[in-house]
């Protein structure tokens, strides 16, 4: 016997993109946004499955772009210019170190690579950017 989800797919779909542009709009803060998408997808899976990995990666390179116009550029020429040192000396020591100890682990060149930009940089959207430049698949 089918669940209420799977025989509402259209349904459900169709909440799905009202609730996204609600958020894109602003109509719904940021952390409500997040708690939403979590009950949302705990309540009725996720509507777009199959376009997952196209989604975050775009999204990723969207949102990254965003937080830089966001950012106030006094206060970034500021700090940039304090910490610019600093802001090498820790990323290019966090990509060494990651380097080093994915060679001590004997883990994939690809995935240790990964993992240390994300490190370095910032997460997600370093490993995004990354990847295609490496030639990661998406087991990597």
């Amino acid at each position: 016997m089918k669940s209420w989800a799977q025989r509402n797919e259209t349904v459900i779909k169709v909440l799905f993109v009202i609730c996204m542009v609600l958020c894109i709009l602003g109509y719904v803060s940021s952390p409500v946004a997040l708690v939403g998408g979590f009950l949302f997808t705990y309540f009725f899976g996720n509507p777009f499955l199959s376009l997952n990995s196209k989604a975050v990666n775009w999204l990723l390179k969207i949102a990254v772009v965003g937080l830089g116009f966001g950012m106030n550029l006094k206060e970034t020429l500021t700090a940039g210019r304090d910490g610019f040192l600093l802001t090498v000396f820790s990323i290019v020591a966090t990509l060494v170190l990651g380097y080093l100890l994915g060679r001590l682990l004997k883990m994939n060149r690809k995935g240790s690579h990964l993992i240390s930009s994300g490190t370095a940089i910032c997460g997600g959207s370093a490993i995004a950017a990354v990847a295609p430049v490496i030639n990661a698949s998406q087991k990597d």
